[in-house]
């Protein structure tokens, strides 16, 4: 039986974490062992395209014979994957800064408008409704708990822990 893999589909660069449960099989017949994090090219649905490697190990999918699955076609080249993971690990750094800023000195009265990957920086203070509040409570809260995952200061992740509470405590959930 062929080793396969599975992996999720993203432009290269995309610094979202791979998700096995959601991925996609295909055959690995390149002479490289697979690893999770390897960036291959792959025929999709729209054609060749760029995928991560999200399982190295995956099995045959339920309803599937070996002769429907795809091959991975190649390797994606390095510099490729080092020069987009280094343009999109800047971009977030300065939507980071920006976060980082509204949360030490508040000053928005509402989001900012999103940026190239959607993202936006939500105030820190003020007064919303139920609904806004609670989406600023899913920004700020999941930015406490990466903070605390990437060692940021204790200071530092109490701030974004507060601001989320913050704006749990104005949600209406009645």
């Amino acid at each position: 039986m062929p080793r396969l893999v599975s992996v999720n589909y993203r432009e290269v660069g995309n610094l979202k974490r791979p998700y096995p449960q959601n991925g996609y099989v295909y055959i690995w017949s390149l002479p490289s062992e697979p690893t999770a994090g390897t960036w291959v090219w792959v025929e999709g649905a729209g054609g060749l395209t760029t995928a991560m490697v999200c399982h190295a190990a995956a099995n045959m999918p339920d309803g599937f014979r070996l002769g429907e699955l795809k091959a991975v076609v190649g390797l994606v080249d390095d510099r490729r994957v080092k020069t987009a993971t280094s343009t999109a690990l800047h971009d977030r750094n300065l939507w980071m800064d920006k976060v980082r800023a509204e949360a030490l000195a508040p000053s928005l009265q509402r989001p900012t408008e999103p940026d190239s990957e959607g993202r936006v920086v939500c105030p820190a203070s003020g007064d919303a409704s139920p609904a806004e509040a609670n989406r600023y409570y899913s920004a700020w809260w999941p930015l406490y708990k990466q903070g605390v995952r990437a060692g940021w200061s204790e200071a530092e992740a109490q701030r974004f822990a507060e601001i989320g509470r913050r704006w749990r405590r104005q949600c209406d959930w009645k």
